[in-house]
């Protein structure tokens, strides 16, 4: 495929110039690819591999970008609880929490839901994003 080939480059660029971040890139690219292309156990195993990169350099781009594709790959696979790890981050609090929420609503956890969701409408509120907002007012109408 033609994103293999894509891939198998960047390695040998990165390799020559001995960058790990390059190399932490990589990974993402392709597990975006895999991702796309339904591959989930290879999308997820590049997500891994490149968050023990990622964390090792301590690249943190990377990481915000990686830890909420890994839990979108974990709940394509069913494994909804693993998904909800915590973070840090509050950019990826924001991709996430419609998730989170979603997927305690799955699993019959709608009192916990409900708490998720006060708490993603403070940190919306606190982040002053208007698609955040609209979000929000989605998820608030499935209670």
């Amino acid at each position: 495929m033609k994103h293999e080939k894509y891939a198998e480059r960047e390695l040998e660029i990165a390799e020559k110039l001995h960058s790990r971040e390059r190399r932490t890139w990589i990974h993402f690219y392709s597990s975006q690819c895999r991702l796309h292309r339904g591959e989930l156990e290879q999308a997820e195993k590049e997500l891994l591999d490149g968050i023990m990169v990622a964390e090792a350099i301590g690249e943190k781009r990377a990481l915000a970008l990686f830890r909420p594709t890994l839990a979108v790959v974990q709940v394509m696979q069913g494994r909804k609880d693993e998904a909800l790890s915590p973070t840090d981050s509050r950019v990826s609090q924001l991709w996430l929490g419609p998730l989170y929420i979603k997927v305690l609503m799955a699993l019959g956890k709608k009192d916990e839901a409900r708490e998720k969701l006060t708490a993603y409408k403070a940190l919306v509120d606190q982040c002053q994003s208007p698609r955040f907002y609209s979000e929000a007012q989605r998820l608030a109408q499935l209670f």
